[in-house]
């Protein structure tokens, strides 16, 4: 259903993150709904705490090419920022 639609920005939240796998969740319809909105999207926005990212969890979202930005906190590394904004991710830290 999501197919038919258009979106300007999608937000999706996930449970792990990383350079090499990309986004992933815990849950396999999570995966599949939070990819139909991202494949809609013009631009898409993955929100995640620190203690996501460096963690790879069951179903996977999308690689990390398809992410345009990466909304986290502070606690995020120096190296992990760098490793997500190697694969052309803007990195905002709030």
């Amino acid at each position: 259903m999501l197919a038919q639609y258009h979106l300007d920005l999608a937000f999706i939240g996930v449970d792990g993150l990383t350079a090499q796998e990309g986004c992933t969740t815990h849950d396999e319809m999570e995966a599949q709904t939070d990819r139909a909105f991202l494949h809609a999207s013009a631009r898409s926005v993955v929100l995640a705490d620190s203690t996501k990212i460096g963690r790879v969890t069951f179903a996977k979202i999308c690689p990390l090419a398809e992410v345009h930005d990466l909304v986290t906190d502070d606690e995020a590394t120096a190296a992990q920022e760098k490793a997500i904004a190697a694969c052309g991710v803007r990195v905002a830290r709030v």
